[in-house]
């Protein structure tokens, strides 16, 4: 309020300005609870949203355990930011080595997405010569090369609002890089041949297991087109660093297998499942599966696989051979092999008395039965 210090001392005095006064304080409380209960009843949604995200985000997470198994804490990290990235439309680059599942991977991003209902689209850039890969992946028109006898869609089209999985995107040449960083830019594309341009509403998913820094220092990559295709990395663990779901896995290749080819399910041994856990496998979870698969075949029907029938890829038996298993294992865990390799030799050697195999590894019979029930061979011997 404004005005001379006489006109306001008389309406100190007033009732009717105390009344007024009485008033304004009233509503200015009022205004003051209602904004304070907005607020708590704004914190309380946001609480419950959040609640209702995190639950969301651990049922997928749970769900995407029966897809890409194991639970190991690198397969639960891998889940956990599958999950964050599905949340998003950025483009997502997977990095792992040979037969980790990258193809895997990505269906799952693909199923937990928002294009959940679109198509999801995979091909391979190092599996087509250079000269094709452009018509595969743009399209190309009538008379556009000698095999181009008639229009035809790419796999742009294909994917148009879903996924598109580049697998081995580090193949790729250096002219269609820079082609699909514009379509990566600007969603357009020209086919192949053709005049007018298109438009893709495409997810982009890549992977590749060389190292794409590497490859754009030696100018084989583009910078900018990595920029692109690296807004939500994701690596993919390879399988030395989640020993512990090689059971897990083994079993599933053994359910899977059964189920395909129409035979009753066949089990592992604790000892083929021992053996498998300290195997080298350079081939990753495509190298265990294969070697599953053919344990399955090569099993008597309704008699558990034991270590005899998996494929003979193991370390060498030799001490002199340790140093070739690889730079992938530490100490311990090749110690722990050639242990169990050995012990399980002596054990088939003596037709498993274990009173003569421990006088032959110069151990006393009980240290070898303790060694037997550390290395998990219990299972199947004597």
């Amino acid at each position: 309020m404004a005005g001379s210090r006489a006109t306001l001392a008389a309406l100190q005095g007033s009732a009717d300005f105390a009344a007024l006064e009485r008033l304004l304080c009233h509503l200015w409380y009022r205004l003051l609870a209602q904004d304070r209960s907005h607020r708590q009843d704004q914190n309380l949604r946001d609480s419950l949203r959040r609640l209702r995200e995190d639950q969301r985000s651990h049922a997928l997470a749970d769900s995407l355990a029966r897809e890409l198994i194991g639970h190991s804490p690198a397969m639960v990290r891998l889940r956990e930011r599958l999950v964050r990235a599905a949340d998003t439309g950025l483009a997502v680059l997977l990095q792992g080595e040979t037969g980790t599942g990258k193809e895997c991977v990505a269906r799952a991003l693909h199923r937990c997405s928002a294009r959940r209902d679109g198509p999801f689209v995979a091909i391979n850039c190092a599996a087509i010569p250079e000269t094709l890969l452009e018509s595969e992946l743009f399209g190309h028109v009538r008379g556009a090369h000698s095999a181009a006898t008639r229009d035809r869609a790419g796999l742009l089209s294909a994917a148009d609002g879903g996924t598109l999985f580049l697998d081995e995107i580090g193949d790729m040449p250096p002219a269609l890089q820079a082609k699909l960083l514009r379509v990566l830019e600007s969603g357009r594309y020209r086919p192949l041949g053709g005049g007018r341009e298109r438009h893709a509403d495409i997810r982009l998913v890549s992977a590749s297991h060389q190292p794409l820094v590497k490859l754009i220092r030696e100018r084989q990559f583009r910078a900018d087109l990595y920029y692109r295709l690296n807004q939500f990395p994701l690596s993919v663990p390879p399988l030395r660093d989640r020993r512990e779901d090689i059971p897990e896995l083994a079993e599933h290749f053994a359910v899977s297998y059964a189920a395909r080819e129409g035979r009753p399910t066949t089990s592992l041994s604790p000892s083929a499942l021992a053996h498998l856990a300290s195997g080298d496998f350079p081939g990753n979870v495509r190298e265990l599966r294969n070697q599953v698969e053919y344990a399955c075949a090569m099993a008597p029907v309704g008699q558990p696989i034991g270590p005899e029938l998996l494929p003979q890829t193991a370390p060498p038996e030799s001490p002199s051979g340790i140093e070739s298993w690889g730079a992938a294992f530490n100490l311990r865990e090749v110690v722990r092999a050639y242990e169990a390799r050995l012990i399980r030799e002596k054990l088939r050697q003596f037709n498993g008395n274990r009173a003569k195999a421990a006088l032959s590894l110069g151990l006393p019979k009980r240290t070898l039965a303790h060694k037997c029930r550390q290395l998990q061979l219990d299972g199947d011997l004597p």
